[in-house]
């Protein structure tokens, strides 16, 4: 007895799922802004690497920290109204929020900071 499976199409699908996600990595890595995803446990899913030059701290490590363990106090505690939004599915506002963050270079420094809400689909 001799058993073929056709999965042809699941690797090029995952093949391709790969290179998109090598070129949203290219692109993010290359903004010179803090972008990253954080999901309703607010736990790190993504990080681009300017986290590395801003807070000193390696992108990959943050992944599955919460925000509170990755963030001062201070800078959690400031940007916590504008993660309760995001996290009630209420659209962001068209304005972003001048906030102050603690940068491994420089101590505080201002950013300009803007929570994006991504419903399920």
């Amino acid at each position: 007895m001799c058993t073929v499976v056709e999965n042809t199409g699941r690797v090029a699908a995952e093949r391709r799922l790969a290179e998109s996600e090598a070129e949203l990595r290219i692109i993010t890595d290359s903004l010179p802004v803090l972008v990253a995803f954080v999901d309703r446990e607010e736990r790190y899913r993504f990080a681009n690497d300017y986290y590395r030059e801003f807070l000193g701290t390696d992108p990959e490590g943050m992944l599955g920290q919460r925000l509170s363990d990755v963030l001062t106090a201070e800078d959690y505690a400031e940007r916590r109204p504008l993660i309760e939004r995001a996290l009630a599915g209420k659209p962001s506002s068209p304005t972003c929020t001048c906030i102050t963050a603690t940068a491994a270079d420089v101590g505080q420094r201002p950013v300009i900071s803007r929570a994006v809400t991504m419903m399920a689909r």
